[in-house]
């Protein structure tokens, strides 16, 4: 029997429907939080750059949508002095540590639900803003939707990259220096990313029923199989030309492609945590490495017939410390060393441990979800008494080892990469994965050295500290040495360690300093 009420159920669903409809409509005309728009015309954008000024071009991400304080959408008269100066977005802490640290600016000019097709039609926007340097911050899925898929395909893949390319291509013909930020993850509490208006830090109802009205569940394998090929394809590209990056899938997450569980605000979206994470991801000195000259293509250095670092002992040994207001959480941690049978029970690297995690302007937002064990202490990494990776949590004791037998006399490539968000540590031999630990670290000090209790040395090259997690492409890539580049995403270090010129340098994109001691 049809029920007297059901007219009234379709004027109702009518009037959500045209709600939704009203409500992007505003979302797409009004900013979310209030930055400055300019006009679209390029006629009067000529002439030189700015130095000092970092363009954020991007979609909702980068926006700050569901973030707090100046990236909420409340008009900046409603919000504190504090929340006003400092949002929970990426962008908003880009801003404040550019302008403390090196005098610079950032100018936001990110919209909701926008494509590379976007960015590209509304390019005199970037201009009118005199930017140097232009970061991007797109995704796949607004590249999908775009193009009417229900889902992300090879057609999608090729479109954004083809996009991304004339983006730099154009940024580059202004004068300006593209800086590629990775897509990222996506969970199944909504996704793509919506156009509308977040308040007071959260979500009012509208913008609520607009996020379910555009809900998208998380990555299939097939989606995830294809960020993490694009991730590596922004930064080896000859078309886009190799520009320097940001790893913000590697910040947030999951191994399976979905953000954290307690680091987003909807599943296309970060909460401030999560987005705090993708900000870490950013090298500080990137900006002045690039104004500096530092190239982003990063050359692997060719070892043949070199002879690499030789630690005998550990007061022989290559570090690198991380500044106390320059925080990392997830990183990457990569080596190529050699040794013998002498070796086995050495210890071959290490991982130093905050004592505190430190607070500042680069990490104001603890994680959500602190894991319910003790925080570890310093990480050793050495060979077993059979010839096995092994590694040591100095606090608990805890000792695990597996892979193959490094004590062959042949170079081997090992890579430690932490996700800090996910607690967890994948630990890599030649490539392949062969343990997993779980745990948050907050490093303070990466060091290659060789150290027992027995005379004995170890070879090593190709130092490489990331400020991002790396998966298990990124790292098969990595232990690659036919590949004529690094990998430049979130890159702070890279030492080859191959000659007496090359020994202590630092060829990665940033102005951090190695320290070779003994």
């Amino acid at each position: 029997m049809r029920s007297d009420k059901e007219p009234i159920r379709k004027r109702g669903r009518v009037a959500v429907a045209l709600v939704c409809v009203a409500l992007l409509a505003v979302g797409i005309a009004v900013p979310l939080g209030v930055f400055l728009r300019p006009s679209s015309s390029c006629e009067d954008y000529t002439g030189p750059l700015d130095e000092n000024t970092i363009a954020v071009f991007g979609s909702s991400v980068s926006n700050g949508f569901m973030c707090s304080g100046n990236c909420s959408g409340r008009a900046r008269s409603s919000l504190s002095s504090q929340e006003a100066d400092l949002g929970g977005c990426y962008q908003s802490r880009l801003r404040v540590w550019q302008r403390e640290h090196s005098g610079r600016s950032v100018f936001n000019n990110a919209n909701n639900g926008d494509s590379t097709a976007k960015l590209l039609r509304r390019f005199c926007q970037v201009l009118s803003s005199r930017a140097r340097y232009v970061l991007f911050g797109l995704s796949l899925s607004n590249e999908a939707k775009r193009m009417g898929a229900s889902e992300v395909t090879r057609e999608v893949f090729d479109a954004y990259h083809d996009g991304l390319v004339q983006l730099a291509d154009r940024t580059r013909t202004a004068g300006g220096y593209p800086v590629i930020g990775s897509c990222y993850p996506r969970s199944s509490g909504g996704g793509g990313e919506v156009t509308g208006i977040a308040m007071g830090g959260g979500v009012g109802l509208l913008t609520a029923v607009v996020i379910a009205f555009f809900m998208w569940l998380e990555y299939t394998a097939d989606e995830y199989a294809l960020i993490r090929e694009m991730n590596v394809l922004t930064q080896t590209s000859e078309a886009l030309g190799q520009p320097p990056g940001v790893n913000y899938l590697g910040a947030l997450d999951d191994g399976h492609g979905r953000i954290v569980e307690g680091f987003f605000a909807d599943g296309g979206h970060p909460n401030d945590a999560g987005s705090t994470e993708m900000w870490l991801a950013i090298v500080p000195s990137l900006f002045d490495a690039i104004n500096a000259g530092k190239p982003s293509r990063v050359a692997r250095q060719d070892a043949s017939g070199s002879t690499g670092f030789v630690s005998e002992g550990s007061e022989r040994r290559v570090a690198f410390t991380v500044p106390a207001d320059q925080p990392m959480h997830s990183f990457t941690f990569a080596f190529a060393f050699r040794c013998s049978t002498d070796c086995i029970g050495a210890s071959v690297a290490s991982v130093s441990q905050a004592p505190v995690a430190p607070q500042s302007a680069r990490a104001a937002v603890s994680a959500p979800h602190p894991l319910p064990v003790a925080p570890p202490s310093d990480l050793k990494i050495g060979i077993d008494a059979s010839g096995q990776l092994s590694t040591t949590d100095e606090r608990s004791g805890i000792v695990a080892a597996a892979g193959p037998s490094l004590t062959d006399g042949d170079w081997h490539y090992v890579a430690v990469s932490h996700y800090y968000a996910n607690a967890s540590t994948n630990y890599y031999v030649d490539g392949q994965i062969v343990l997993q630990t779980l745990e948050r670290r907050v490093p303070s000090d990466f060091v290659l050295a060789c150290s027992s209790s027995a005379a004995l040395s170890c070879e090593y090259r190709d130092m490489l500290i990331y400020r991002s997690a790396s998966n298990g492409d990124e790292v098969a890539f990595l232990a690659d040495d036919t590949r004529p580049t690094v990998l430049q995403a979130s890159l702070e270090v890279y030492a080859p360690l191959t000659n007496s010129s090359h020994l202590a340098a630092n060829l990665a994109q940033s102005l951090s300093e190695v320290i070779l001691d003994g």
